[in-house]
């Protein structure tokens, strides 16, 4: 995870919500301990002990041992990892508004420099035009 996703940055990067953030990110699969600590990059004892610690405070689940192999799943029915996912949904529409009213500000700036540009281009020609008419007035005979 080279940027930290919502999850790290509103409830911090403790082994716990890198556990939680990673089960969330894939809400629907089953991972063994040796796949949770390839993909959180932690140690094999510090993932198996704070595993155990979620399995017991039920927000994540075990599932079917594959041979000698324990999966695990994040549980979706818990309250707690029910209130993550809702404050990831508030933390991502606050984002994305910010990131729309960064864009409206970005196209305004876009905007006014076409305008910029098109309103120079437009004074160098009416430059350009206003000298070839005094050039042209002073070859007509006074009248």
């Amino acid at each position: 995870m080279s940027e930290d996703s919502i999850i790290i940055q509103v409830f911090g990067a403790s082994p716990q919500m890198r556990i939680v953030d990673f089960f969330l990110e894939f809400p629907t699969n089953e991972f063994t301990i040796n796949e949770i600590v390839e993909n959180v990059g932690m140690s094999k004892t510090t993932a198996t002990k704070y595993v155990e610690a979620l399995n017991q405070q039920e927000l994540i689940k075990t599932t079917k041992k594959i041979g000698k192999t324990q999966p695990y799943t994040i549980n979706m029915k818990n309250p707690v990892i029910q209130m993550i996912k809702n404050a990831v949904g508030i933390m991502s529409d606050k984002v994305a508004d910010n990131q729309l009213s960064d864009e409206k500000l970005l196209m305004k700036i876009r905007k006014s420099a076409v305008t910029s540009e098109s309103l120079m281009s437009r004074k160098k020609l009416l430059q350009t035009e206003l000298k070839y008419t005094n050039e042209h007035l002073k070859t007509i005979p006074a009248q």
